[in-house]
């Protein structure tokens, strides 16, 4: 059995911390971290550890700054995906749409 060994570098950002991880199976950094709760794991699609660290950087300023206006850090909220489809409903006109789907979208706005 083949032992694989992580290459595991700690960042602090703030109170934020992270980590960048090299995996043996893989070229490139994977950031790990915790954000709302939740555990992160991005790949950062860089094979240098500085280039690596300067882009984790940047992205855990993005993740927190989003949390910090009140918005969702990892995904995109089923109300943001529904506000965008009323703004832009006059372009689904082409098609026959459920008269029930857009008064369920408007109420979940509403909310």
């Amino acid at each position: 059995m083949e032992i694989l060994l992580l290459e595991i570098v700690d960042l602090q950002l703030g109170s934020q911390q992270a980590q960048l991880v090299k995996i043996p199976r893989s070229p490139f950094y994977y950031l790990r971290s915790s954000i709302e709760g939740k555990r992160i794991q991005v790949s950062t699609k860089c094979k240098e550890e500085g280039i690596a660290r300067d882009w984790a950087t940047d992205y855990l300023i993005n993740l927190l700054g989003r949390v910090k206006e009140g918005k969702p850090a990892l995904q995109t909220s089923f109300k943001q995906v529904a506000l965008d489809f009323l703004e832009n409903e006059h372009l689904t006109k082409a098609t026959i749409r459920n008269s029930r789907h857009i008064s369920n979208a408007r109420q979940i706005i509403n909310r």
